[in-house]
């Protein structure tokens, strides 16, 4: 009797489920399907600007599709508001917060929102510092008691409890964005030495957030949004790798060595913003 070297047939399985067609409005999931339901075409925006002071990232941001509401953290719109024009007022209404309590508790209640279409934290650098003096005011250390400084906490732990805060922010403001609002935070920048594997370490131009091993804000933020937004002095790198710039401010939305930036759209690589007709740049970051 002669054995067959022949392998036997491998047992067939039941087809994939075929994903949904894309649509420009969301659906519900399929009956007993694990494909999702496609993303809505209304959802809001999500934006990080960031630069040194000076440039107009405030001022950009009054001219969002409005009306704008404005976490105005840095206290700053009661001088702008004298160089806008009566277009650009009429569209931003303006909080102070009182404290990282009082921010969070506004942010939740979705029903203090109607109608407004932007919402802008100005800036997320001041909003980290009240963050952080939330998290000592209310969160014991290990024993039971209060801190006085973030290191208090232990080894980074401290560090951690801001970054929970702000998860927690980020979550509420996908909660706004699936209502239809831009979420658009600001933020300083800063210098942050970064090594190079191939040659010398370099400066690169970064947001000046919270960027802890245990916590890296920075990061988290920058991976949630849908663009970043780097304003400065038009600049450009020669061969020999030095930079020289010109007079032009410049909004860079696609990174380079030496900063951050990144869009998930199909906005030009730069974008020269006119101070008369600002609104022309979400024009362009949003089509």
């Amino acid at each position: 009797m002669t054995t067959s070297n022949r392998m036997p047939a491998p047992p067939t399985r039941p087809p994939r489920p075929a994903p949904p067609t894309s649509a420009p409005n969301a659906t519900p999931p399929l009956p007993d399907s694990p494909w999702a339901a496609a993303p809505s075409a209304k959802d809001g925006n999500r934006v990080l600007v960031y630069g040194q002071g000076g440039l107009g990232k405030s001022r950009l941001c009054c001219a969002a599709p409005g009306p704008v509401l404005v976490f105005d953290w840095d206290e700053s719109l009661a001088t702008l508001w004298k160089q806008l024009n009566d277009e650009q007022r009429a569209n931003v209404r303006t909080y102070v917060p009182q404290g990282w309590g009082d921010f969070i508790g506004k942010m939740e209640d979705t029903s203090l929102f109607s109608g407004i279409q932007t919402i802008v934290i100005d800036t997320a650098t001041m909003a980290e510092r009240a963050s952080e003096a939330w998290v000592k005011q209310n969160v014991p250390n290990s024993k039971g008691g209060k801190v006085s400084s973030i290191e208090d906490y232990g080894y980074k732990i401290g560090y951690r409890h801001v970054f929970d805060q702000w998860v927690k922010l980020l979550a509420i403001a996908d909660r706004h964005r699936k209502e239809g609002r831009n979420i658009v935070f600001v933020a300083h920048a800063e210098n942050t030495n970064t090594a190079n594997p191939n040659g010398e370490d370099f400066l690169r131009v970064e947001p000046s957030l919270q960027k802890s091993a245990q916590g890296n804000i920075r990061n988290r933020i920058y991976e949630w949004v849908d663009y970043c937004l780097y304003m400065d002095i038009d600049k450009a790198v020669n061969p020999e790798g030095k930079v020289s710039g010109g007079n032009s401010r410049t909004i860079y939305t696609f990174g380079q060595p030496w900063f951050m930036a990144k869009q998930r759209g199909n906005a030009p690589e730069m974008i020269y913003p006119d101070v008369n007709h600002l609104e022309d740049v979400w024009n362009q970051l949003f089509a």
